[in-house]
Protein backbone atom coordinates (compact mmCIF):
# COMPACT_ATOMS: atom_id res chain seq x y z
CA UNK A 1 0.00 0.00 0.00
CA UNK A 2 2.65 2.44 1.15
CA UNK A 3 4.66 2.11 -2.59
CA UNK A 4 1.52 2.09 -4.19
CA UNK A 5 0.76 5.79 -2.58
CA UNK A 6 4.22 6.64 -3.39
CA UNK A 7 3.70 5.86 -6.99
CA UNK A 8 0.34 8.13 -7.10
CA UNK A 9 2.81 10.83 -5.08
CA UNK A 10 5.46 10.72 -8.22
CA UNK A 11 2.59 11.19 -10.46
CA UNK A 12 1.07 13.75 -9.12
CA UNK A 13 3.90 15.78 -8.63
CA UNK A 14 5.54 15.47 -12.46
CA UNK A 15 1.60 16.43 -13.04
CA UNK A 16 2.59 19.98 -11.18
CA UNK A 17 5.90 20.24 -12.45
CA UNK A 18 4.71 19.87 -15.92
CA UNK A 19 1.83 22.40 -15.35
CA UNK A 20 4.24 24.73 -13.76
CA UNK A 21 6.86 24.57 -17.04
CA UNK A 22 3.75 25.12 -19.13
CA UNK A 23 2.34 27.91 -17.19
CA UNK A 24 5.64 29.60 -17.51
CA UNK A 25 6.41 29.26 -20.84
CA UNK A 26 3.10 30.81 -21.54
CA UNK A 27 3.90 33.62 -19.43
CA UNK A 28 6.24 34.27 -21.33
CA UNK A 29 4.86 34.60 -24.56
CA UNK A 30 2.43 36.51 -23.63
CA UNK A 31 5.03 38.79 -22.23
CA UNK A 32 6.98 38.81 -25.34
CA UNK A 33 3.80 39.70 -27.69
CA UNK A 34 2.85 42.39 -25.03
CA UNK A 35 6.32 43.86 -25.56
CA UNK A 36 6.52 43.34 -29.12
CA UNK A 37 3.11 44.66 -29.61
CA UNK A 38 2.23 47.74 -27.80
CA UNK A 39 -1.07 49.32 -26.97
CA UNK A 40 -2.45 51.09 -29.51
CA UNK A 41 -4.89 53.82 -28.40
CA UNK A 42 -8.69 54.22 -29.67
CA UNK A 43 -9.54 56.94 -32.04
CA UNK A 44 -12.01 57.48 -30.17
CA UNK A 45 -9.80 58.45 -27.38
CA UNK A 46 -7.46 60.33 -28.74
CA UNK A 47 -7.78 63.90 -26.99
CA UNK A 48 -8.57 66.71 -30.03
CA UNK A 49 -10.55 69.48 -30.71
CA UNK A 50 -14.08 67.79 -31.03
CA UNK A 51 -13.45 66.04 -28.22
CA UNK A 52 -12.66 69.10 -25.67
CA UNK A 53 -15.47 70.81 -26.99
CA UNK A 54 -18.01 68.05 -26.41
CA UNK A 55 -17.38 67.81 -23.07
CA UNK A 56 -19.76 70.44 -21.38
CA UNK A 57 -21.34 73.73 -21.71
CA UNK A 58 -20.24 76.41 -19.33
CA UNK A 59 -17.43 78.36 -19.90
CA UNK A 60 -15.29 77.91 -17.10
CA UNK A 61 -12.52 76.14 -18.57
CA UNK A 62 -8.85 77.58 -17.49
CA UNK A 63 -5.88 75.55 -18.41
CA UNK A 64 -3.45 78.48 -18.64
CA UNK A 65 0.15 77.62 -17.92
CA UNK A 66 0.49 78.62 -13.95
CA UNK A 67 3.22 81.77 -15.06
CA UNK A 68 0.76 83.44 -17.12
CA UNK A 69 -2.28 82.96 -14.30
CA UNK A 70 -1.72 86.75 -12.67
CA UNK A 71 -2.49 88.09 -15.94
CA UNK A 72 -5.45 86.06 -16.70
CA UNK A 73 -6.86 87.08 -13.10
CA UNK A 74 -5.84 90.98 -13.94
CA UNK A 75 -7.23 90.45 -17.31
CA UNK A 76 -10.85 89.16 -15.67
CA UNK A 77 -10.42 91.98 -12.72
CA UNK A 78 -10.55 94.69 -15.86
CA UNK A 79 -13.04 92.75 -17.45
CA UNK A 80 -15.24 93.31 -14.20
CA UNK A 81 -14.35 96.80 -13.51
CA UNK A 82 -15.41 97.84 -17.37
CA UNK A 83 -18.94 96.15 -16.99
CA UNK A 84 -18.43 93.70 -20.40
CA UNK A 85 -20.84 91.93 -21.20
CA UNK A 86 -19.85 88.67 -23.87
CA UNK A 87 -17.79 85.30 -24.03
CA UNK A 88 -14.40 84.46 -25.03
CA UNK A 89 -12.33 80.59 -26.04
CA UNK A 90 -9.19 80.10 -26.48
CA UNK A 91 -8.00 76.93 -28.48
CA UNK A 92 -3.98 75.72 -28.19
CA UNK A 93 -2.72 72.68 -30.06
CA UNK A 94 -6.35 72.11 -31.13
CA UNK A 95 -7.41 71.52 -27.44
CA UNK A 96 -10.23 73.92 -25.50
CA UNK A 97 -7.37 75.94 -22.73
CA UNK A 98 -9.71 78.92 -21.79
CA UNK A 99 -13.44 79.96 -21.99
CA UNK A 100 -15.27 82.50 -19.99
CA UNK A 101 -18.46 84.40 -19.93
CA UNK A 102 -19.48 87.79 -18.68
CA UNK A 103 -23.19 88.83 -18.11
CA UNK A 104 -26.35 86.96 -19.66
CA UNK A 105 -26.80 85.77 -23.14
CA UNK A 106 -30.49 86.12 -22.98
CA UNK A 107 -31.56 89.02 -19.85
CA UNK A 108 -35.17 88.26 -20.19
CA UNK A 109 -35.14 84.54 -19.01
CA UNK A 110 -31.57 84.79 -17.25
CA UNK A 111 -29.81 82.49 -19.55
CA UNK A 112 -25.73 83.07 -19.30
CA UNK A 113 -23.14 82.63 -22.38
CA UNK A 114 -22.24 78.89 -23.27
CA UNK A 115 -20.28 77.13 -25.50
CA UNK A 116 -23.50 76.03 -26.96
CA UNK A 117 -25.17 79.62 -27.27
CA UNK A 118 -26.07 80.31 -31.22
CA UNK A 119 -24.92 83.93 -32.39
CA UNK A 120 -25.75 85.40 -35.19
CA UNK A 121 -22.61 85.29 -37.24
CA UNK A 122 -23.28 88.01 -39.92
CA UNK A 123 -21.75 88.28 -43.01
CA UNK A 124 -19.17 85.19 -41.60
CA UNK A 125 -21.63 83.45 -43.49
CA UNK A 126 -19.89 84.38 -46.80
CA UNK A 127 -16.97 81.54 -45.41
CA UNK A 128 -19.60 79.11 -45.18
CA UNK A 129 -21.31 79.58 -48.73
CA UNK A 130 -17.86 78.94 -50.52
CA UNK A 131 -17.07 76.36 -48.38
CA UNK A 132 -20.30 74.61 -49.17
CA UNK A 133 -19.69 75.59 -53.00
CA UNK A 134 -16.37 74.14 -52.64
CA UNK A 135 -17.61 70.98 -51.06
CA UNK A 136 -20.15 70.85 -54.46
CA UNK A 137 -17.06 71.46 -56.82
CA UNK A 138 -15.05 68.45 -55.05
CA UNK A 139 -18.11 66.73 -55.87
CA UNK A 140 -17.93 67.29 -59.06
CA UNK A 141 -21.68 68.72 -58.79
CA UNK A 142 -20.39 72.17 -59.35
CA UNK A 143 -17.63 73.27 -62.37
CA UNK A 144 -16.20 76.39 -61.29
CA UNK A 145 -15.87 77.96 -64.59
CA UNK A 146 -19.19 77.34 -65.73
CA UNK A 147 -21.40 80.28 -66.48
CA UNK A 148 -23.69 80.60 -62.74
CA UNK A 149 -26.83 81.22 -65.45
CA UNK A 150 -26.28 77.44 -66.84
CA UNK A 151 -27.24 76.40 -62.64
CA UNK A 152 -29.95 79.02 -62.50
CA UNK A 153 -31.64 80.27 -66.25
CA UNK A 154 -34.29 82.86 -64.20
CA UNK A 155 -30.77 85.07 -63.58
CA UNK A 156 -30.69 87.88 -66.06
CA UNK A 157 -27.36 89.28 -66.69
CA UNK A 158 -26.09 90.89 -69.43
CA UNK A 159 -22.68 89.10 -69.29
CA UNK A 160 -20.91 85.50 -68.45
CA UNK A 161 -19.98 85.38 -64.76
CA UNK A 162 -18.97 81.95 -63.65
CA UNK A 163 -18.65 80.49 -60.58
CA UNK A 164 -15.12 80.99 -59.80
CA UNK A 165 -16.08 85.17 -60.38
CA UNK A 166 -18.38 84.67 -57.25
CA UNK A 167 -15.80 82.78 -55.05
CA UNK A 168 -13.78 84.97 -55.83
CA UNK A 169 -15.12 88.29 -55.27
CA UNK A 170 -14.30 88.98 -59.19
CA UNK A 171 -17.88 90.63 -59.62
CA UNK A 172 -20.46 92.28 -57.29
CA UNK A 173 -24.24 92.09 -58.53
CA UNK A 174 -27.32 93.80 -56.30
CA UNK A 175 -30.77 93.32 -55.23
CA UNK A 176 -32.75 95.73 -53.72
CA UNK A 177 -34.00 95.26 -49.48
CA UNK A 178 -37.24 94.96 -50.16
CA UNK A 179 -36.61 92.03 -51.99
CA UNK A 180 -34.54 90.17 -49.32
CA UNK A 181 -37.81 88.21 -48.08
CA UNK A 182 -38.64 86.44 -51.42
CA UNK A 183 -35.40 84.38 -51.62
CA UNK A 184 -37.11 81.22 -51.72
CA UNK A 185 -39.34 82.31 -54.60
CA UNK A 186 -38.64 82.02 -58.36
CA UNK A 187 -38.77 85.50 -59.06
CA UNK A 188 -36.08 86.67 -56.51
CA UNK A 189 -33.71 85.87 -59.23
CA UNK A 190 -35.24 87.95 -61.78
CA UNK A 191 -34.65 90.71 -59.21
CA UNK A 192 -31.02 90.84 -59.03
CA UNK A 193 -29.24 93.28 -60.83
CA UNK A 194 -25.53 94.55 -61.99
CA UNK A 195 -25.84 98.18 -61.14
CA UNK A 196 -26.11 99.39 -57.65
CA UNK A 197 -29.18 101.11 -56.68
CA UNK A 198 -30.86 103.13 -53.47
CA UNK A 199 -31.59 100.41 -50.67
CA UNK A 200 -29.88 97.55 -52.70
CA UNK A 201 -27.41 95.32 -51.18
CA UNK A 202 -24.58 93.31 -52.28
CA UNK A 203 -26.39 89.74 -53.56
CA UNK A 204 -23.12 87.63 -54.35
CA UNK A 205 -24.23 85.17 -51.47
CA UNK A 206 -27.60 85.25 -52.41
CA UNK A 207 -26.55 83.70 -55.93
CA UNK A 208 -24.10 81.31 -53.76
CA UNK A 209 -27.28 80.15 -51.56
CA UNK A 210 -29.12 79.60 -54.71
CA UNK A 211 -26.84 77.79 -56.47
CA UNK A 212 -25.78 75.33 -53.60
CA UNK A 213 -30.05 74.68 -53.40
CA UNK A 214 -30.24 74.59 -56.93
CA UNK A 215 -27.20 72.09 -57.05
CA UNK A 216 -28.50 69.43 -54.40
CA UNK A 217 -32.56 70.17 -54.85
CA UNK A 218 -33.34 71.27 -51.54
CA UNK A 219 -33.83 74.45 -50.42
CA UNK A 220 -31.04 76.65 -48.59
CA UNK A 221 -31.56 75.26 -45.11
CA UNK A 222 -31.25 72.04 -45.53
CA UNK A 223 -28.46 72.47 -47.49
CA UNK A 224 -26.57 73.64 -44.92
CA UNK A 225 -27.53 70.89 -42.21
CA UNK A 226 -26.83 68.77 -44.86
CA UNK A 227 -23.40 70.09 -46.26
CA UNK A 228 -22.78 71.84 -43.06
CA UNK A 229 -24.09 70.58 -40.04
CA UNK A 230 -24.12 67.16 -40.54
CA UNK A 231 -20.56 66.90 -42.37
CA UNK A 232 -18.39 68.83 -39.74
CA UNK A 233 -20.60 67.09 -37.20
CA UNK A 234 -21.83 70.90 -35.58
CA UNK A 235 -24.59 70.41 -32.87
CA UNK A 236 -26.02 74.31 -32.57
CA UNK A 237 -25.99 75.96 -36.00
CA UNK A 238 -28.61 76.80 -38.15
CA UNK A 239 -30.42 78.66 -40.96
CA UNK A 240 -32.88 81.26 -39.25
CA UNK A 241 -36.07 80.33 -41.02
CA UNK A 242 -38.75 82.19 -39.05
CA UNK A 243 -38.86 84.55 -36.20
CA UNK A 244 -38.88 81.99 -33.59
CA UNK A 245 -36.05 82.51 -30.77
CA UNK A 246 -34.03 79.12 -29.73
CA UNK A 247 -34.12 79.06 -25.48
CA UNK A 248 -30.56 79.17 -26.04
CA UNK A 249 -30.27 81.96 -28.90
CA UNK A 250 -28.23 84.75 -28.06
CA UNK A 251 -29.96 88.19 -28.11
CA UNK A 252 -28.85 91.54 -28.61
CA UNK A 253 -28.76 94.49 -26.43
CA UNK A 254 -28.48 98.85 -27.32
CA UNK A 255 -26.05 100.73 -25.19
CA UNK A 256 -27.39 101.64 -21.62
CA UNK A 257 -26.38 103.30 -18.62
CA UNK A 258 -28.53 102.72 -15.67
CA UNK A 259 -27.38 104.17 -12.01
CA UNK A 260 -24.13 105.20 -14.03
CA UNK A 261 -23.13 101.39 -15.28
CA UNK A 262 -23.91 99.40 -18.78
CA UNK A 263 -26.93 97.49 -18.44
CA UNK A 264 -28.42 95.03 -20.60
CA UNK A 265 -31.69 95.95 -20.74
CA UNK A 266 -32.32 97.85 -23.83
CA UNK A 267 -33.47 94.46 -26.31
CA UNK A 268 -32.41 95.19 -29.97
CA UNK A 269 -35.76 93.21 -32.18
CA UNK A 270 -33.69 91.17 -34.29
CA UNK A 271 -36.77 88.48 -34.49
CA UNK A 272 -37.20 89.52 -38.75
CA UNK A 273 -34.11 88.62 -39.37
CA UNK A 274 -34.90 85.64 -41.67
CA UNK A 275 -35.49 88.23 -44.42
CA UNK A 276 -32.03 90.02 -44.28
CA UNK A 277 -29.12 88.93 -45.84
CA UNK A 278 -27.58 86.91 -43.10
CA UNK A 279 -28.95 84.55 -41.64
CA UNK A 280 -27.01 81.93 -39.98
CA UNK A 281 -26.47 81.68 -36.36
CA UNK A 282 -24.03 78.95 -34.89
CA UNK A 283 -22.68 78.80 -31.25
CA UNK A 284 -18.67 79.19 -30.06
CA UNK A 285 -18.14 75.69 -29.60
CA UNK A 286 -19.17 75.19 -33.55
CA UNK A 287 -17.74 78.62 -34.67
CA UNK A 288 -14.23 76.99 -33.39
CA UNK A 289 -14.85 73.54 -34.63
CA UNK A 290 -15.75 74.74 -38.10
CA UNK A 291 -13.22 76.63 -38.47
CA UNK A 292 -10.61 74.03 -37.73
CA UNK A 293 -12.30 71.95 -40.36
CA UNK A 294 -12.49 74.54 -42.86
CA UNK A 295 -8.55 75.49 -42.37
CA UNK A 296 -6.70 72.00 -41.80
CA UNK A 297 -8.19 70.02 -44.76
CA UNK A 298 -10.43 67.54 -42.57
CA UNK A 299 -13.84 68.94 -44.71
CA UNK A 300 -12.06 69.61 -47.97
CA UNK A 301 -9.28 67.73 -49.70
CA UNK A 302 -6.42 70.25 -49.67
CA UNK A 303 -6.96 71.12 -53.53
CA UNK A 304 -10.03 72.75 -52.51
CA UNK A 305 -8.70 73.79 -49.15
CA UNK A 306 -6.01 75.80 -51.20
CA UNK A 307 -8.79 77.36 -52.81
CA UNK A 308 -11.06 78.26 -49.61
CA UNK A 309 -8.29 80.44 -48.19
CA UNK A 310 -7.32 82.12 -51.80
CA UNK A 311 -11.47 82.69 -51.54
CA UNK A 312 -11.41 84.73 -48.23
CA UNK A 313 -11.65 88.11 -48.05
CA UNK A 314 -8.64 90.38 -48.24
CA UNK A 315 -9.70 91.99 -44.98
CA UNK A 316 -9.51 89.30 -43.27
CA UNK A 317 -5.95 88.21 -44.19
CA UNK A 318 -2.62 88.79 -42.07
CA UNK A 319 0.48 87.77 -42.61
CA UNK A 320 0.61 84.78 -40.20
CA UNK A 321 -3.53 83.91 -40.49
CA UNK A 322 -6.19 85.37 -40.39
CA UNK A 323 -8.51 87.47 -38.55
CA UNK A 324 -12.73 86.86 -39.23
CA UNK A 325 -14.73 89.71 -37.92
CA UNK A 326 -18.37 90.54 -37.83
CA UNK A 327 -20.79 92.95 -36.30
CA UNK A 328 -24.09 92.79 -37.41
CA UNK A 329 -27.72 92.96 -35.82
CA UNK A 330 -25.94 93.85 -32.62
CA UNK A 331 -23.68 90.65 -32.14
CA UNK A 332 -19.78 91.40 -32.35
CA UNK A 333 -17.40 88.49 -32.88
CA UNK A 334 -13.85 88.19 -33.78
CA UNK A 335 -11.90 85.10 -34.30
CA UNK A 336 -8.27 84.99 -34.86
CA UNK A 337 -6.25 82.12 -35.96
CA UNK A 338 -3.01 80.76 -37.50
CA UNK A 339 -3.46 79.51 -41.00
CA UNK A 340 -3.77 75.89 -39.48
CA UNK A 341 -6.69 76.49 -37.86
CA UNK A 342 -5.05 74.94 -34.74
CA UNK A 343 -4.89 77.89 -32.58
CA UNK A 344 -7.65 80.03 -32.07
CA UNK A 345 -9.00 82.83 -29.79
CA UNK A 346 -12.93 83.64 -30.27
CA UNK A 347 -14.13 86.80 -28.88
CA UNK A 348 -18.02 87.48 -28.97
CA UNK A 349 -20.64 90.15 -27.48
CA UNK A 350 -24.26 91.05 -27.81
CA UNK A 351 -23.45 94.42 -26.37
CA UNK A 352 -21.96 97.66 -27.61
CA UNK A 353 -18.92 97.14 -25.28
CA UNK A 354 -16.82 100.68 -24.88
CA UNK A 355 -14.23 100.31 -22.52
CA UNK A 356 -12.87 96.96 -23.40
CA UNK A 357 -13.53 96.78 -26.98
CA UNK A 358 -12.86 93.50 -28.70
CA UNK A 359 -9.73 93.97 -30.21
CA UNK A 360 -8.04 94.77 -27.10
CA UNK A 361 -9.25 91.81 -25.64
CA UNK A 362 -7.90 89.70 -27.86
CA UNK A 363 -4.71 91.14 -28.10
CA UNK A 364 -4.33 90.53 -24.27
CA UNK A 365 -5.42 86.95 -24.87
CA UNK A 366 -2.82 86.35 -27.14
CA UNK A 367 -0.19 87.58 -25.09
CA UNK A 368 -1.72 85.08 -22.18
CA UNK A 369 -2.55 82.21 -23.75
CA UNK A 370 0.45 82.01 -26.45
Amino acid sequence: MRSKKTIWQLILLVILVCATIVLVFLGNQIFDSIKSHPRVTPSSEKVNLETTLSQGTNLNVNKIDSKKQASLEKLVEDLNEDKFFGAYLAVKNEKLVLATRFGVANAKIGNVFRLNSPFVIGDLQTLYNNAMLLKLVQDSKIDLDEDVRSYLPELKMERKITVRDLLFNKVSVFVKSKYLNEFETPDFLRKIKKSNSKDSVLANDFIKGKIISKVDNMTYADAFESLITEKMGLTNSRVITSNSLWTNDVLSYKYMIENKLPVQKDEIDIKTIQNSNYTIRMSLSDLALSTNKMLKSSYLNKKMAKLYKKSMPSSYKQSNGYLLSTSKSGQYIKIKTDSSGKNMLIVASNFPNKKMLLNTLLKRLQVIVY
